[in-house]
């Protein structure tokens, strides 16, 4: 049984969500995706998951029909992961708080059921949407193209993508961007391990990575390596 953990990545939107699981070696081993469209599944039914749930008041019975089937279906994936002696290190994408969706409110209920069924388990990590672009592309504002572009080029697979009009421009959208927005957050969690326990040296890093890590903002005074996990029932520390 290995001593290190496993690193999840999750990508959670309201009607879909991508998962990423890496090994300790930082290696990606199992992926998934949950979407309310069908054809997505056809195209990958190995990997694909679909549900749909009608569109519901924050009151209504199908809201948290919703929450308990994505609580669910995520904390399965996280559970049948390769068995490690420690807590898998669980790293979910932040709300973009300038957001004009009119369901923010209910996403942001779904995410946090979510992140509280984590850390009863496991640790979390908490990572902005521009910091998983940087990462990922060495640029902040880094298209979803640009992303998963980049998620095939470093791991060679393929998730069912499609394209979207937005004004005059189109973007990729579809469960593709999900898992390579979850794929990247799981790296970060894995290059955080690996700089915790002094496995690489920050100054090894590129510096648009180094600047990931030792970063300080108003909204974060700590930088990354200074701030504890979220973790209730995990028994170990990085």
């Amino acid at each position: 049984m290995s001593t290190e953990p496993n690193f999840i990545g999750l990508d959670v939107s309201l009607n879909h969500l991508g998962i990423c699981c890496l090994g300790p070696d930082g290696k990606l081993f199992r992926w998934t995706f949950l979407t309310d469209t069908k054809k997505f599944v056809t195209e990958d039914p190995t990997h694909g998951n679909f549900y749909k749930q009608p569109s519901a008041r924050s009151d209504h019975p199908d809201h948290f029909q919703r929450i308990q089937r994505f609580t669910s279906f995520v904390m399965s994936q996280i559970r049948s992961t390769e068995p490690c002696a420690q807590p898998c290190i669980v790293n979910i994408e932040g709300y973009a708080l300038n957001s004009k969706n009119t369901r923010l409110y209910e996403t942001a209920e779904l995410t946090g059921h979510i992140k509280v069924a984590v850390v009863r388990t496991d640790k979390l990590r908490v990572h902005d949407p521009d910091t998983i672009k940087l990462f990922a592309c060495n640029y902040g504002h880094a298209t979803k193209e640009q992303i998963y572009t980049q998620f095939m080029d470093e791991t060679g697979v393929s998730v069912p993508t499609t394209w979207l009009k937005q004004g005059k421009k189109k973007i990729l959208s579809g469960p593709g961007t999900d898992v390579a927005d979850a794929y990247f957050l799981a790296r970060m969690g894995w290059m955080e391990h690996q700089l915790r326990t002094a496995q690489v040296k920050l100054q090894e890093l590129p510096e648009h990575l180094q600047r990931i890590f030792i970063r300080e903002t108003k909204a974060y005074p700590l930088n990354l390596l200074d701030r504890p996990y979220a973790e209730l029932g995990a028994k170990c520390n990085a």
